[in-house]
């Protein structure tokens, strides 16, 4: 049997910051509660530690933060280096371990092939590889969600999570072990639509909690992209490896740019077989962007 493990390094402060520019959620000092508000003028408060929604209003009828903060405070509480911390607060201690180290000693724990999902900057696998070589034997694949073949999202040239240590993605790149890279070549061609947001929006708590964060990224992604829509990165290279069949892979030799000025952090595809290098991952080509969506809408519902 297999077993799949997903592995995230957060993103930088510098992608936070982007989040804030454009109008992102509200968070209570604690970091605890989310507050979104909507279009049609409602404002929804959401437990972040219980993954449940707390309160509805409009707009201007009640205050929802805990305290009455002068406009100063107001504004530093939605920074949006809040964000990442809020979002992810530990309700407990710390693990004592490194991250490296948790992800090996669980790989060899589970005592069978394990299929390792990247969503984020690849600082930790590359030293997965280079640290737990036994762990790495145990490795099935590797599955991320980075890089692209034609386009970036942070520079012209670059995907966020593979500009963020071009390094390390290329020792993944390059470590010998299966790897399939869900690029934003895929990711862009499933968008979440104002149709999945509503649908969503009527299952439950975890359901309501996308809707709204819906709102925010359509926005983002209609005036950068043109987009009447939001791609759901992440979650691509996950039903990749739940469904089988959904994304459409090509093999080919992929290398990194750890060097230039204008294109560090690209992920080189041999699209056309340029090179005569072989091929060193399954680069994800097309999806079944109804299929996803719809495994998608239905996973969260069930939450």
């Amino acid at each position: 049997m297999r077993e799949a493990l997903a592995c995230r390094t957060w993103r930088t402060k510098r992608f936070a910051s982007r989040f804030a520019l454009h109008g992102g959620p509200k968070f209570s000092p604690d970091g605890r509660y989310v507050y979104f508000a909507s279009r049609d003028g409602w404002i929804s408060k959401y437990d972040l530690w219980n993954l449940r929604l707390v309160a509805e209003v409009r707009a201007g009828a009640t205050l929802l933060y805990d305290s009455d903060p002068d406009e100063e405070e107001r504004e530093t509480r939605i920074k949006a280096a809040a964000f990442i911390d809020a979002i992810r607060r530990p309700r407990g201690a710390p693990v004592e371990k490194h991250a490296v180290d948790f992800l090996a000693e669980a790989i060899l724990d589970s005592g069978r092939q394990v299929t390792l999902v990247a969503v984020g900057p690849l600082t930790n696998v590359a030293l997965l590889l280079a640290r737990h070589p036994a762990a790495a034997g145990s490795l099935e694949r590797i599955v991320l969600m980075g890089g692209a073949i034609a386009e970036g999202n942070v520079t012209p040239a670059a995907e966020f999570n593979v500009w963020a240590d071009p390094e390390a993605a290329w020792r993944v790149f390059h470590c010998g072990l299966p790897v399939t890279m869900i690029g934003l070549d895929v990711t862009h061609q499933a968008l979440m639509t104002a149709e999945h947001a509503v649908q969503l929006r009527e299952a439950g708590p975890a359901g309501r909690l996308v809707a709204d964060l819906y709102d925010f990224f359509v926005g983002f992604h209609r005036e950068t992209y043109g987009f009447d829509g939001a791609p759901i990165h992440d979650a691509v290279a996950v039903a990749h490896v739940l469904r089988p069949g959904l994304v459409e892979t090509l093999p080919r030799h992929v290398d990194v740019d750890c060097e230039s000025r204008l294109c560090r952090g690209r992920t080189v595809v041999d699209l056309w077989r340029r090179t005569g290098e072989e091929p060193n991952a399954d680069v994800g080509v097309g999806i079944d962007a109804e299929g996803f969506l719809a495994l998608l809408c239905e996973r969260i519902a069930s939450l």
